[in-house]
């Protein structure tokens, strides 16, 4: 993966495979600096979108769309590391539910299991599902 830095540091690191590690990444960056709270209901399905209307800094939707994209795994990526959270509202846990959001927001149903059930991601067949569940 190369290096893209913004004006706030590196958000894309290279050789980042480890959920805590993605996890000091982000506190790391902010130095225990409060963010600002993400709006609900989102207004958009673009992270950079719904984060600069609140004021968050670009670095987040760089960091959170380096760390789907660094694995052949992505979004189980976003769910490991949102394991680790002490409590839900932790501010990287906030924000990696706002990208979970991102990616279901006006999809239709069976777009949407694999996102919201990691299990069925790994195996193209399980996303096949009954079509009689929604409809």
């Amino acid at each position: 993966m190369s290096d893209v830095k913004t004006g706030y540091g590196k958000a894309k690191p290279d050789n980042v495979s480890d959920p805590q590690q993605w996890r000091d990444l982000y506190y790391d960056h902010h130095q225990g600096r409060p963010q600002p709270k993400i709006p609900a209901p989102l207004r958009s399905n673009d992270m950079f979108e719904v984060l600069r209307s609140c004021g968050r800094e670009e670095w987040d939707a760089i960091f959170l769309e380096a760390m789907v994209s660094s694995t052949r795994e992505g979004i189980h990526m976003l769910y490991n590391v949102m394991k680790l959270s002490p409590h839900p509202d932790d501010e990287c846990t906030s924000l990696l539910g706002c990208k979970i959001a991102t990616m279901i927001k006006g999809k239709h149903l069976k777009d949407i299991k694999p996102i919201l059930s990691p299990q069925a991601a790994d195996v193209k067949d399980e996303a096949k599902f009954d079509e009689r569940e929604i409809g």
